[in-house]
């Protein structure tokens, strides 16, 4: 019989809330064929495609390429190629904050300030707040002069002035919002600490360490193993993304590695090869917020709990890339796939196909089962009623109506958000919406969670 347990609505990384059964790891045979018919079904042999990777108990039971590598040349994808995986490289960033944490370098509890004394907007911001999303600091993408000609490089100093001319979009510890400001700025803390580029401390302490041998950065130096080149789908076909320039992810997304190289990874956190088991737990523990509200995120990990069974992972998207790995510890069980092919119309994402795998690896012969969540009446619905303000300046529209609230992605086009809780709904299958509520009780903000290492906030306008 199946055992189901009934648990609030938590995001697995792109919003589909799932229910997990507690039982062993399944057999490598009765599912592989099942995960390959599914890959073989979404990636065609004709354009960009994805690697992918499933391991059990650290052996690969898939792994293998689908699609091609370089379009122009006609190489196809095969699984030794590198690709470039975007925020994934955030929890390689928070692992070197905790090798500086366990030598006392520094404290994860530090006040920003200790480092930028610059930040005097930020007041109360601390290292953990950065690590899990928890500062108020807003995102890069938020940034109009940073979002500006994203080809330009920008130094340092360029980049830490529009970080810290922002004002703090709510108190550190409050609540949650996906900050690759954050991770920019423990790159550059890493950087003070260590007397040494993130890139570079990365390579003498993780990298090199666990033999990452097919491992790089997004920082124009040259690679002597192949790597997929990265492409837009676009009315007119297949074409090479608009050039951005290395220096404006740094430690929140300029890493290329391999699948081999990420099972090389996953297997050191299984053991104090890299980092202690304090670290560990550190690097997986997610954020508790001062309403005493366990958020989704740990330090470079999302997390979600179904059962007995603990799901880490996270997705990343960057210029003609798009990656989403999963780990169920208690299983042993990690899968990556990265894929080469940005298609904003596709409906079967990176990260939804990850999740597929997911589901075939432990559900088999279930689908996926979604929590009842709870109702609200059109009145508690009411509250969420309104025009929100996206970043780029356009405006989006909640409305309730006949006991359901719906969200205006166009006029006349709708999607229904289903309540989980109060504060969390589900959008589809696709994602989830987390709404923020200030001090007098208000609906102030929503925050969608899509799975690709970003999320979309639309601040109520009335």
């Amino acid at each position: 019989m199946w055992n189901y347990r009934k648990v609030p609505a938590i995001m697995l990384l792109c919003g589909v809330t799932i229910s997990f059964p507690t039982w062993g790891q399944p057999s490598p045979s009765s599912v592989s064929g099942r995960i390959e018919a599914l890959l073989d079904a979404r990636y065609q042999t004709n354009e960009p495609g994805a690697v992918v990777l499933v391991a059990l108990d650290g052996k690969p039971v898939i792994r293998a390429g689908y699609g091609v590598a370089d379009l122009a040349n006609h190489v196809l994808l095969d699984a030794d190629h590198s690709l470039a995986i975007g925020s994934v490289s955030k929890q390689f960033t928070a692992a070197a904050i905790m090798l500086l944490h366990e030598k006392g370098k520094l404290s994860v509890q530090d006040d920003i300030s200790k480092y930028f004394p610059e930040a005097y907007r930020y007041p109360g911001v601390q290292i953990r707040h950065l690590l899990t999303h928890s500062s108020g600091i807003r995102d890069l993408f938020g940034i109009e002069a940073w979002r500006r000609n994203l080809a330009r490089d920008l130094s340092r100093e360029e980049t830490l002035s529009m970080i810290f001319n922002e004002d703090p979009e709510f108190v550190p510890g409050e609540q949650t919002a996906y900050s690759n400001s954050g991770y920019y700025l423990l790159g550059v803390i890493c950087e003070k600490i260590s007397n040494m580029t993130l890139n570079q401390f990365l390579n003498a302490r993780i990298i090199e360490p666990l033999q990452m041998t097919h491992t790089s950065f997004l920082d124009n130096s040259p690679r002597d193993f192949p790597t997929a080149l990265g492409y837009e789908k676009t009315e007119n076909g297949y074409q090479l993304p608009s050039e951005v320039s290395p220096t404006r992810f740094y430690g929140g997304g300029s890493m290329i590695t391999t699948l081999d190289d990420l099972l090389k990874w996953d297997e050191a956190l299984y053991s104090d090869t890299l980092l202690s088991v304090l670290s560990r737990d550190m690097l997986f523990e997610p954020m508790v917020l001062s309403n005493k509200e366990t958020s989704n995120y740990a330090c470079g990990w999302e997390v979600a709990t179904f059962g007995d069974l603990e799901i880490l992972g996270h997705g990343g998207g960057i210029n003609g890339y798009v990656s989403q790995v999963y780990r169920v510890p208690s299983r042993h069980i990690y899968v990556a796939l990265l894929s080469n092919m940005v298609d904003r119309s596709n409906k079967e994402p990176v990260s939804r196909m990850a999740q597929l795998i997911i589901q075939i690896l432990l559900e088999e012969d279930q689908t996926f089962q979604d929590t009842e969540g709870i109702v609200l009446s059109t009145e508690e619905l009411k509250v969420y009623e309104g025009d929100y303000q996206l970043p780029d300046g356009s405006v989006r529209r909640i409305l309730a109506k006949e006991g359901r609230l719906y969200y205006e992605q166009s006029p006349g086009k709708e999607a229904e958000l289903r309540p989980q809780s109060r504060t969390h709904f589900k959008a589809g299958m696709a994602s989830t919406v987390t709404f923020s509520f200030n001090e007098s009780d208000r609906v102030e903000q929503f925050e969608i969670y899509t799975g690709t290492g970003r999320s979309i906030v639309g601040r109520k306008l009335n």
